[in-house]
């Protein structure tokens, strides 16, 4: 049964974050696969 998360952040929920370093990614400037797509 899923819980109330307590650092929900409305305000914040539409921000990518990176997993690696754990900041904010601009979302204009990502992908989903950057690393398989090709330009065409």
């Amino acid at each position: 049964m899923p819980i109330p998360n307590p650092s929900f952040d409305a305000d914040r929920a539409h921000e990518w974050w990176s997993m690696r370093t754990g900041k904010p990614v601009a979302s204009d400037k990502r992908t989903r696969f950057s690393q398989t797509e090709k330009n065409l």
